[in-house]
């Protein structure tokens, strides 16, 4: 008789588009742990920015793989789908229903295609290049640089090792697989984008920023993630208006590149619905998959 296969979730979709609640309330009502798949909350003196969790949302379900380096540490997707499998099967392990949420493209790409990654990949001197000399390379190569952070060395580095793949794919071990996208209309998803971005101020964003400009020990290049880095912008304009407006640009400008990463980099089958969603026709749909 065949083992039966464990259940994963995946929610999907553009950053404001509400894949945070869904999750948690998913988590509720389906017996579940949420498994992060965003490459800033896994940062621990990232807080108000990064939109985490509030504290009455962490007494009500268990969250893995939030707060567990620091800004200043190397973590490499190699690095987070290790701890996010170990994540998984602890859930499972459980008796729990792992639900895997997030935005970060190749976080949520390991763990569904079970990426197998480079273990050379200190061997040679790239960590040492410019992000201007990573390129070159890179072009020299003929690798396609498209959707990827031109900024982040450390990414630049790993692709080139590579040879331009961002891993071998392979399967979940005894696994199946949900993946659920939220879309979201553009006018709709701005709102919210703007809502959040006032709530992040609200709660004391510039305060929780000029703390870590102040605290010797973080490395301030550690800090160019949108909602930190409008606010030390060499601009000289970065009066509150100017910087809200910045972090807005920001926030739909990688909207835009998650929109395309879901379309042109997940191949696997998404069951996509429209926001505002109906709660209990996915609860239904997902207890139908569980029990399969």
């Amino acid at each position: 008789m065949d083992e039966i296969k464990k259940p994963i979730i995946f929610i999907i979709g553009e950053t404001a588009s509400g894949k945070t609640y869904l999750a948690h309330q998913l988590a509720i009502r389906l017996n579940g742990e949420i498994v992060s798949a965003d490459s800033t909350l896994v940062k621990r003196e990232l807080s108000i920015g990064t939109d985490k969790p509030s504290k009455k949302m962490l007494s009500q379900v268990k969250y893995h793989m939030v707060d567990i380096v620091s800004v200043n540490d190397e973590f490499s997707v190699a690095d987070y789908k290790k701890l996010a499998l170990k994540a998984i099967d602890s859930v499972w392990k459980n008796k729990k229903i792992p639900i895997v949420v997030g935005g970060s493209g190749l976080y949520l790409n390991s763990i569904i295609y079970n990426y197998g990654f480079n273990k050379n990949i200190k061997n040679d001197n790239l960590n040492r290049k410019s992000a201007d000399e990573l390129i070159e390379i890179a072009r020299k190569n003929k690798l396609n640089l498209e959707n990827l952070d031109l900024r982040n060395t450390r990414r630049l580095a790993n692709f080139i090792r590579n040879e331009g793949k961002t891993g071998t794919r392979g399967n979940i071990s005894n696994s199946k697989i949900y993946l659920l996208g939220i879309r979201i209309e553009r006018a709709s998803l701005i709102e919210n984008i703007k809502r959040r971005v006032d709530q992040m101020i609200e709660q004391g964003l510039e305060n929780e920023v000029v703390g870590l400009l102040s605290n010797p020990e973080i490395n301030k290049e550690k800090l160019n993630i949108i909602g930190y880095k409008e606010w030390f912008s060499s601009d000289k304009k970065n009066s509150l208006k100017f910087v809200k407006e910045s972090i807005i640009k920001n926030t739909k400008l990688l909207a835009k590149k998650q929109r395309t990463w879901f379309k042109n980099k997940i191949d696997y089958p998404i069951e996509w619905v429209d926001y505002p969603y109906n709660l209990e026709d996915i609860v239904d749909a997902l207890t139908t998959f569980i029990n399969k």
